[in-house]
C-alpha cells in the first residue's frame, strides 16, 4: 500500500515457461492483463479509499487458437489508502478578504471543499494551485475553517479528515 502516491502497489513471480501473460483482479474486477514480458508489477490506481479489497493474480497460456488454460489464483489481501488530508492551511489577510492556503502530499484527488462555519464556500480542482480566497466575511468575525479533501470514483464521493483552523476576518 501506497499512502503518498494513493495506490496499491502488486508484486508477484511466476514458474514455468511459454506464458502468455497474467490477469490481475480486484474482487471480482479484471483491472489489468499484461502480457508475460512485461514487468511482474502492478500500481492500482483506481480502487476506492479505505476498502479492503482480495487481489488475485493468475497465469494464462494460450497453447492454441481459441484455447487458453489458466492457473490457480494467487490471493493478495490489501486495503486501498484513504484519502489524504490537507496540511499546513493557512489564511493571510487581504484588504477585505482572506486568502487561504494550505499543502497536500500528492493532490491526486478530485478538488478541495471550503467551508466556513461549516457551510460550503467553494470547491478549488486539484492542479490549480492550494488557495482560495473568501471575500464574503464579515470584518472582525472569527471563522473556522475547514478544507478537505474530496475524491469522486467509482459514482461515489470520498472525502479525507478536514484540516481545521481559525481566523479573524480583517478589519
Amino acid at each position: 500500500v501506497n499512502p503518498t502516491g494513493q495506490s496499491v502497489e502488486l508484486h508477484w513471480g511466476a514458474d514455468g515457461q511459454n506464458l502468455s501473460g497474467f490477469r490481475l483482479y480486484r474482487g471480482l474486477e479484471l483491472i489489468a492483463e499484461l502480457t508475460a514480458s512485461e514487468a511482474r508489477y502492478f500500481t492500482d490506481r483506481s480502487g476506492a479509499p479505505g476498502i479492503s479489497y482480495t487481489y488475485r493474480v493468475r497465469a494464462f497460456w494460450q497453447d492454441q487458437p481459441g484455447r487458453t488454460l489458466e492457473s490457480e489464483f494467487a490471493l493478495a489481501d490489501a486495503a486501498y489508502p484513504d484519502l489524504l488530508p490537507a496540511t499546513g492551511a493557512a489564511a493571510v489577510p487581504l484588504n477585505d478578504a482572506l486568502e487561504l492556503s494550505w499543502n497536500h502530499m500528492s493532490d491526486l484527488h478530485s478538488y478541495y471543499e471550503i467551508r466556513r462555519n461549516g457551510s460550503f464556500l467553494g470547491n478549488v480542482p486539484c492542479g490549480r494551485g492550494l488557495l482560495f480566497t473568501d471575500s464574503t466575511g464579515v470584518q472582525g468575525q472569527f471563522y473556522t475553517y475547514q478544507i478537505t479533501s474530496v475524491l469522486e470514483r467509482l459514482g461515489q464521493v470520498f472525502r479525507s479528515a478536514p484540516q481545521t483552523f481559525q481566523m479573524q476576518y480583517p478589519e
